[in-house]
């Protein structure tokens, strides 16, 4: 090294220890909050902590990311010892460096977080990216917290004002405030927008939690309003708590030779789901987050943690000519230990035969008795009736105009070949039902037939639980609120199944009770805690109907954790940003949003509120002129944007198309401006809703 250089380095230590021993002399707030970030994010940082000082928060974090020196090293120790937050910002950069100061500064908070109670907030992960959290570089403590995203380091009041809250000792910080510090990102049902709701026949989940939440409807619903919400924000404050005999069955590995019988994986373990979670005494976690880990080769210890499940059984299908071998293990995720596997070949045709031993082996594992729990639902004789089932299944998940419509084709397909087969009949309503959610068939056609399979499928089995909870749905979505009250009623009082708290849900919703709605959602999460259908109606139609739109955000960034190509994502992050008095944050998002309709109501609604009448004008003339726009999505442009009469003039045009967009009618907060209108009045009292 040269003369200079030797001098440059003797002087950058002597800045080092001076800045330390200056910041050592300096009071040291009680309630600072630490900020830890790898150099490349400095900009990022320089935003979250100027939006956090401007509210009055102490921030420490090393602006020139100053790294050697034992002075400073000390100093940096006290200061992570002392902070009564810590917020590490994880992005691309971090993910991309094996080492770096922030990795122990990690390490440090993670150490430190391991000494206090399980109630007390201090670790707050923050994503400055789009870093997905699911295999992301970072402590395993990170993992079992939400992550807030806050893009570039944008900040947001919300934020902050969480993080005041966190800091402030009067405020209980049990569960909830350890988990969820915020979010700025939105997401929106991979669904229908207007319709997040959907059964999935022959998917229901149980469970003693869900018994309790749906007994409260039974017994007293004025009850259940007036607490429904301290209930959620104490179901929603705790982890998925793992129960001795909970289980959660992974998707199967498709190991045929040409590797085409992936839809025969995924059915043999969907149906082994379904017949386990017949089973008292059992908790099954549900099928949408339990599926979340296809070709996810994630450590199955945190799969169990995150799912809340002691157990997981994982297999794979092979299938040659006319056998098929499967194979399945049962797994204790609290140790990676294997406790029983066992491999079966079989005829194809005894498929459904093999499935009910696998369920009834694994249940008789865990000490569970196990009677003749399996109703007549399950059974075909028609092997290839079950073949185009499993099919159906397979394509009514997909969110896909022509899957829609091979669904009804296949499940149809199944009915023909075998008529007494009531979990195709169940999925063929389902399918019809999704049919009419997507816009593919016209609504009131759609329901007919779903309603003719569903009641067919009560008269072959009058006790069956899924099939009264589908038919719920569908008396929902053709607005028979009685109807679907007696159905839900009828399937609880045979089995309590998250199929009946989602139709419970969507009635409350209908019915403007937004408080039992979110009760009802947030218990489904606790046995299923990735469903994103239920995250989704809280996020996209409960939170905003109540106002709570930090509440939304903070789902948003959960759901796009899960999916991060969730349909309508830029567009509910705009209306968020929106009703926040965020406008830029909102133009911003709504420009991002790939779904025409989606994009131009999200516009016109920005540009209005930003006092730019023509570009809003503009962005309704090409919401107009935009493919399978739907009159509820011009109904709510021009109701946000003043066009009252206009707006009530597709109202209108909705309520003789029969859609079950209405459904939203009491919740949707850009009809808000037309609730004090008798002409609204007037549409409640026509669909025979309490005013």
């Amino acid at each position: 090294m040269s003369g200079q250089g030797v001098l440059d380095a003797m002087s950058a230590e002597k800045d080092r220890d001076t800045l330390a021993t200056m910041l050592s002399q300096a009071s040291m707030p009680a309630r600072a909050v630490f900020l830890s970030y790898a150099s490349e994010d400095a900009a990022a940082a320089e935003q979250v902590a100027a939006a956090l000082r401007k509210a009055g928060i102490e921030v420490w974090f090393d602006r020139e990311e100053l790294r050697g020196g034992d002075a400073w090293d000390r100093r940096i120790r006290e200061q992570i010892h002392n902070c009564r937050l810590f917020i590490p910002l994880i992005s691309a950069h971090t993910e991309g460096r094996d080492e770096g100061y922030f990795r122990r500064e990690w390490r440090l908070a993670v150490e430190r977080a391991g000494d206090m109670a399980e109630t007390k907030a201090f670790l707050v992960p923050v994503v400055v990216d789009g870093t997905p959290e699911r295999g992301a570089s970072v402590p395993e403590k990170f993992h079992e917290l939400h992550w807030t995203r806050l893009p570039g380091g944008e900040t947001p009041s919300a934020f902050v004002e969480r993080v005041r809250r966190l800091l402030s000792p009067e405020v209980p910080t049990a569960g909830a405030a350890t988990t969820h510090a915020g979010s700025t990102t939105a997401s929106s049902s991979p669904r229908s927008v207007r319709q997040p709701w959907r059964p999935k026949a022959g998917l229901w989940v149980t469970g003693a939690v869900l018994a309790v939440a749906l007994s409260y409807v039974v017994a007293d619903r004025t009850w259940l309003s007036k607490r429904a919400a301290a209930a959620a924000t104490s179901v929603a404050s705790r982890s998925p708590i793992p129960l001795e005999k909970s289980i959660a069955v992974l998707p199967f590995v498709d190991l045929s030779e040409k590797h085409d019988q992936e839809y025969l994986a995924d059915g043999i373990a969907e149906e082994i789901l379904d017949l386990l979670a017949q089973i008292p005494g059992l908790k099954v976690i549900g099928r949408t987050s339990s599926f979340q880990f296809k070709g996810n080769n994630s450590d199955l210890r945190k799969i169990g943690a995150t799912l809340g499940a002691v157990y997981l059984l994982e297999g794979s299908v092979r299938r040659s000519g006319t056998t098929v071998k499967v194979t399945v293990q049962l797994i204790d995720s609290r140790d990676g230990a294997h406790r029983w596997a066992q491999t079966y070949e079989r005829e194809i045709a005894d498929a459904l035969v093999l499935q009910k031993q696998i369920a009834t082996a694994v249940a008789r594992e865990l000490q569970v008795s196990v009677s003749d729990y399996f109703g007549p639902g399950s059974e075909t004789k028609s092997p290839e009736a079950h073949d185009m089932y499993l099919r159906g299944l397979r394509d009514v998940d997909l969110e896909d105009r022509e899957a829609d419509l091979r669904a009804i084709a296949e499940m149809s397909r199944a009915v023909e070949l075998d008529p007494n087969y009531v979990n195709a009949l169940i999925g063929l309503a389902d399918a019809y039902d999704e049919a009419a959610t997507d816009d593919v068939l016209p609504p009131v056609e759609s329901y007919r037939s779903a309603r003719q399979a569903v009641d067919k499928a009560l008269t072959l089995d009058p006790e069956n639980a899924d099939a009264y909870a589908m038919r719920a749905y569908i008396r929902t979505n053709t607005w028979d609120w009685s109807g679907a009250e007696e159905d839900i009623r009828k399937s609880m009082s045979i089995r309590k199944t998250s199929a009946a708290a989602g139709a419970a849900a969507k009635l409350a919703v209908a019915r403007g009770d937004l408080r039992t709605a979110e009760e009802l959602l947030r218990n489904v999460l606790a046995v299923d805690p990735l469903d994103t259908f239920s995250l989704t109606t809280l996020a996209n139609v409960v939170y905003p109907g109540l106002g709570r739109f930090a509440d939304a955000d903070r789902l948003y960034a959960r759901i796009r954790d899960i999916n991060p190509d969730t349909r309508y994502i830029n567009a509910f992050s705009s209306f968020s940003a929106l009703f926040q008095g965020n406008y830029e944050l909102a133009l911003r998002f709504a420009e991002k949003e790939t779904d025409a309709p989606a994009k131009e109501t999200s516009l016109a609604a920005v540009y209005s509120a930003m006092g730019q009448a023509d570009m809003s004008k503009r962005a309704i003339d090409r919401l107009l002129r935009a493919p399978r726009v739907t009159d509820y999505w011009v109904a709510d442009a021009y109701a946000y944007t003043g066009g009252k009469d206009l707006a009530f003039q597709y109202l209108e045009k909705t309520y003789a198309q029969r859609s079950p967009d209405l459904i939203l009618l009491k919740a949707d907060p850009l009809l808000a401006s037309l609730r004090t209108d008798p002409r609204y009045k007037a549409l409640l009292r026509k669909m025979n809703l309490p005013e």
